[in-house]
């Protein structure tokens, strides 16, 4: 066959040409995305990130993540990662290299896919040219590509595939069809996004039930084939969802798959309406809204309207195709499924919304989409091939029957010739979205001001991570600054690039974002002890550099800067800065003897300012997973607990008695104000172990209690404590029981003995009800028998006698209710409470702007006394004499203000007014009231007496060393006798003698921290003396050798996971529990060793992709057989 043979041939004709002709189109979409290594876009440097992560610690077929945040699960395509390995390994290409020929690559299969589908279908080449065009000029997929979601850009090339082998299944019993249909059915599970997977299930589900149905509307149905159609469907459907299925499930499965949004977040990124739906209108549109050149989907500014208009062609078009008899049952099948999805993608917006808030809140898996208009990629496909079936049959429907007249009939018939309706078509489309046509999908090169910190960083021996400032910043949004040409775009926050450029890990990610949220808690409220986070850094999270990058908020780096043992490695004339952190030390490392507390993380925190916990060592959390060490509390060389009752609250098996209330709270909504909400939030900044429930309206919650006997009961409520929280009255059997105020001057969780009540044996039920006048969240009650209770308690009470020598008893203010009459303090270590509250201003020297009419706020107070004077004084100046303020103080959100004070010019400085609080909280604003300027240097609230008591049950007497964190001025005294306490480095201490029992502390006129009363002779241990050596071959893998004389705590810095197994060379598995709630600690023997640590996980992932080739290939064959033994039946063999 010579040349002229081939370019006439048919293969020609019907597959190269179109191949080409979608090529061109992709090139000129993505003419300018070639030019840098960085992409424009939502989530633009996620996957090059990615793929360079795999690269740099060759994790293509790993089920453990080393580089991102601390490590995670991970169960990864084996389809993608073959690919990446073949591009990476093999071809040498670079990261982002793959993913521009990821990204383009799909795109232009997508569209050269349709045609294959349609054409299979239909074997008219014009119309399926038609509905490719149509296919990837949805604005829903569109919006895909310039959000760069990755693997939604994979999922929807592979979309025609499987429905053309699942329809020429079905209809024509094609065997070869019939293999490939669970092939191409794993592929698309496999590297399509669990949302388009999800979401293709269920489009598949209801195409293949109307398309069962639909002959019973003719009495007309063939069993066998209805049988052979519904177990072809099932069987797809299965092996679609069969990757996402064991990826959410194995090994407690990835946190990602287990996500939960509530009714706000798919109000937000649903359509806007019904007739919004029925265009398939983006609600993704970050690309439009940050570009200057752009301000709607068309290319021409100022013709959006047109555009809106001319997108109603295609839908029309596709439900117009409904005429054509020959396929009405192929076109409703998709039509009927398109409209359902159509009211489904508006999410609660439409008409439907109260209907569609009752599914969210019922059927499972709703909550796990939040943009509800991806439904439509589906409804895309749909439309796609319904108008390139209309081409099709235009010639038939032209010549059809009508009841138009005159003009309007002879329109019809033009307008139905197949070229004129696949030309206006594909312009409606096209220009209805020809905003990406404007080169605005594109790359670029990082300017030298973002890029130069990471690229000095590259050439830094060792194995770490290196932390980003904006601390846990997702976005890089166009509201902030730009620097060096940086596109104005949005697009992910430009610390992400940093393993990109520096082959260095990186901290912070969403897999353990409780963990970096509660470290980002501790730093932004400035809690007591947040300055030695820099410990917890270095030695659970592997983070040596911190880098402050151009665009770090001046407050941000001045937070982070102040640290202890940051060293600024290098300074740029940019104003970026990389610290080292001096706290940081190997990935294993050796740690002290364990620290065990029964408080969240931010007592942590607390415990390390008074000197208690190592946050470098081993520090071992109750209430966290790895953190029930019950039968070895002997071996620790500390016990830190707020009291009695916390402990023992937190050691004994209560079974039932002890309820989680987190349940009880809706997820799907965050209108605490309408309702009970599951409340995470101050679990996720470390004031709580456990997520609980809240509201901020007037509720009620009612709690189902049982008591098993006759007899007295003790109700107990974990609650949270702090700024903004109101008052609660608690109702037992409808009778009021007690009233709580949960208000206080700062955030902590504390149990709350509520009453002890006699009741009859059988249900009770516990209300809870709340007086809107401020927020309520509980976490957990316990409702006990009063014998079992003091039985309990007996209990601790003995075993911390017999550890009187190891237990700690530390109040930190900000994690313990001190009652009194005192005011937040910010000293030298954080926040403490005293007679002084001090608000400065003054950033990096220049004090704080206000202009005329402008109203800021100058401080709150969150808890005050009645009756007391509260003394403000004001230290501004004046840009001149015509320079004014108005100071007004509000007690609890009041409409009046309680006192006010105008000043001008000179009298600015000092100026002062006294108030008398009724005990609310005090909020207190500045407005400029005058024709210029005011310069704001600081705010003072002051008190002439302030005092603090707190009492604490001792189960045990004895010597004890008394420790209190803050300035030397005012007197401490427990059970009113004074104690002498002397100055020992930062604390004040004295050992005093105190007997078993109930006893008063009082702090007066003190500025301080925290009060511990610790064992006579306490110090922190070092542990024994030993040596670690360690390689790591893999993600999943080291070999670690020790030597030590004793026993000894060996520090693996990465995410606990009990799947993390370390044994010794005989087999014996090393004792395994959590390190600062988060990294793992084993107990090594003293001796050499050679250590193995393996995470099993990885079992799992091999197990899975056996499973995959197994079902995959069984399903085929299966699929080829069924067929088959069809086809000879057909035929009478």
């Amino acid at each position: 066959m010579n040349w002229k043979d081939i370019a006439s041939s048919r293969s020609v004709k019907n597959i190269l040409v179109p191949a080409l002709f979608f090529a061109v189109i992709t090139l000129i979409i993505f003419r300018n995305y070639f030019s840098g290594s960085f992409f424009v876009g939502t989530d633009a440097m996620g996957p090059p990130t990615d793929f360079s992560v795999m690269f740099n610690e060759n994790s293509y077929f790993s089920a453990w993540r080393d580089m991102p945040s601390l490590g995670h699960i991970d169960f990864p395509s084996v389809i993608l990662s073959s690919g990446y390995y073949l591009m990476e390994e093999v071809l040498h290409l670079s990261a982002a290299t793959v993913f521009k020929i990821f990204v383009v690559g799909f795109f232009w299969l997508a569209g050269f896919a349709m045609y294959l589908c349609s054409y299979g279908i239909t074997k008219n080449r014009l119309a399926s040219v038609t509905a490719g065009i149509v296919y990837i000029f949805s604005q829903i997929y569109l919006s895909q590509i310039t959000e760069n979601h990755h693997l939604f850009i994979a999922g929807y090339a592979i979309l025609p595939f499987l429905f053309l082998c699942f329809y020429k299944t079905i209809t024509e019993h094609k065997s070869l069809y019939a293999a490939l249909l669970p092939v191409f059915a794993f592929i698309l599970g496999s590297i399509g996004s669990p949302h388009i997977v999800l979401i293709t299930a269920v489009f598949l589900i209801l195409f293949i039930l109307v398309y069962t149905l639909l002959p019973l509307y003719r009495k007309h149905i063939e069993l066998k084939n209805s049988a052979f159609l519904l177990f072809t469907g099932i069987l797809a459907v299965a092996v679609l969802v069969m990757p996402m299925a064991l990826s959410k499930f194995a090994d407690g499965g990835m946190s990602t798959l287990s996500t939960v949004y509530t009714i706000e977040a798919a109000q937000q990124y649903s359509s806007y309406s019904l007739l919004y739906s029925f265009l398939l209108q983006s609600t993704e549109n970050s690309f439009i809204h940050s570009e200057p050149s752009l301000d709607n989907w068309t290319i021409l500014s100022g013709y959006g309207i047109l555009g809106y208009i001319l997108a109603f062609a295609v839908p029309i078009a596709a439900f117009y195709s409904l005429k054509i008899k020959k396929e009405r049952r192929l076109l409703l099948s998709l039509a009927i499924p398109s409209l359902i999805f159509i009211v489904l993608a508006c999410g609660p917006n439409s008409i439907f919304g109260s209907s569609f808030k009752i599914l969210f809140d019922t059927v499972p898996l709703m909550d796990s989409i939040r943009v509800y208009s991806r439904l439509h990629l589906l409804t895309g496909f749909a439309y796609a091939l319904m108008v390139g079936m209309l081409v099709t049959h235009a010639d038939e429907l032209r010549h059809s029957p009508t009841m138009l007249k005159g003009i309007w009939k002879k329109i019809r018939r033009d307008v139905l010739k197949p070229k004129v309706l696949a030309v206006a078509l594909s312009v409606c489309i096209i220009f209805s979205s020809s905003a990406v046509l404007s080169g605005e999908i594109k790359s670029f090169n990082l300017p030298g001001v973002y890029a130069q910190p990471y690229e000095d960083l590259a050439g830094v021996d060792g194995n770490f991570r290196i932390l980003n400032l904006p601390y846990a910043q997702v976005y890089y949004t166009p509201d902030q600054p730009r620097f060096d040409g940086y596109p104005s775009s949005q697009t992910p926050e430009v610390g992400m690039y940093s393993p990109y450029i520096s082959g260095k890990m990186y901290a912070f990610g969403l897999e353990t974002e409780d963990y970096w949220s509660f470290l980002g808690s501790a730093i932004y409220s400035e809690s007591f002890g947040y300055k030695t986070i820099s410990e917890l850094l270095g030695g659970t999270a592997d983070v040596r550099f911190i880098v402050v990058q151009v665009h770090t908020p001046e407050e941000e780096a001045r937070l982070f800067a102040s640290l202890q043992d940051l060293t600024v490695w290098k300074d740029y004339e940019s104003g970026a800065t990389i610290y080292e952190n001096q706290d940081w030390l190997d990935r294993i490392h050796q740690a002290g003897d364990p620290l065990f507390t029964t408080g969240p993380r931010q007592y942590l925190i607390g415990l390390s300012g008074m000197g208690i916990a190592d946050l470098a060592g081993l520090n071992i959390l109750a209430g966290y997973p790895g953190g029930d060490v019950s039968d070895a509390l002997e071996s620790m060389g500390t016990i830190a607990t707020p009291s009695l009752e916390d402990f023992v609250m937190e050691m004994e098996d209560w079974g039932g008695a002890m309820i989680m209330l987190s349940d009880l709270g809706s997820t799907h909504t965050t209108d605490g104000a309408s309702t009970w909400i599951y409340d995470p939030s101050y679990y996720m900044g470390g004031y709580s172990a456990y997520p609980g429930v809240s509201t901020t309206g007037k509720h009620t919650l009612d709690i189902s209690i049982n008591a098993d006997t006759d007899g007295t009961f003790s109700l107990w409520l974990d609650m949270i404590f702090g700024p903004g929280c109101g008052t609660v009255t608690v109702y037992v059997d409808g009778k009021e029981v007690a009233e709580i105020d949960t208000s206080g001057t700062f955030t902590h969780s504390a149990w709350t003995h509520v009453a002890d009540l006699d009741v009859t044996k059988g249900s009770h039920k516990v209300t809870l009800s709340t007086h809107g006048d401020g927020k309520i969240c509980l976490q957990r009650t316990l409702w006990i028998g009063a014998d079992e209770y003091d039985a309990a308690l007996s209990r601790a009470t003995e075993l911390l006698t017999k550890l009187a020598d190891q237990t700690a008893f530390v109040l930190p203010v900000s994690s313990s209710s001190w009652d009194g009459v005192y005011l937040p303090w910010l000293g030298e270590d954080g926040y403490g409470i005293g007679s002084f509250y001090t608000n400065s201003f003054v950033v990096d020297g220049k004090p704080q702007e206000v202009k005329p009419g402008e109203t800021i706020t100058l401080g709150e107070i969150p808890q005050t006394a009645a009756g007391v004077p509260y003394t403000i004084e004001l230290n501004a100046a004046p840009l001149d004499a015509n320079s004014a303020v108005l100071v007004e103080v509000w007690e609890n959100n009041s409409d009046m203000p309680i006192g006010t004070l105008v000043v001008s010019g000179a009298d600015m400085q000092g100026a002062a007014l006294t108030v008398v609080s009724s005990g609310g909280s005090l909020k207190i604003t500045l407005k400029s009231v005058g024709q210029n300027t005011v310069y704001l240097d600081s705010l003072s609230v002051s008190l002439e007496h302030s005092y603090a008591t707190h009492s604490i049950d001792l189960p045990y007497g004895g010597d004890f060393l008394i420790r209190v964190a803050g300035e030397s001025a005012g007197t401490f005294s427990i059970d009113g006798e004074q104690v002498d306490l002397q100055r020992n480095g930062d604390y004040l201490e004295a050992v005093i003698h105190l007997e078993a029992g109930v006893h008063e502390l009082r702090v007066d006129d003190m500025n301080f921290y925290g009060v511990s009363l610790l064992p006579a002779g306490f110090s922190v241990s070092d542990g024994s003396a030993g040596t670690i050596e360690f390689t790591h071959p893999t993600n999943t893998d080291y070999t670690i050798k020790t030597s030590s004389e004793d026993w000894m705590w060996m520090i693996v810095a990465d995410s606990y996971s009990d799947l993390w197994v370390a044994t010794l060379e005989d087999g014996t598995v090393l004792d395994h529990v959590a390190t600062n709630s988060m990294a793992n600690a084993y107990h090594v023997p003293p001796g050499e060793h050679t250590i193995t640590l393996h995470y099993e996980g990885q079992e799992t992932y091999n197990e899975m992709l056996l499973t995959y080739l197994l079902v995959v290939a069984g399903a085929a064959v299966v699929m080829f057989v069924v067929v088959r033994l069809m086809q000879n039946k057909k035929r009478g063999l």
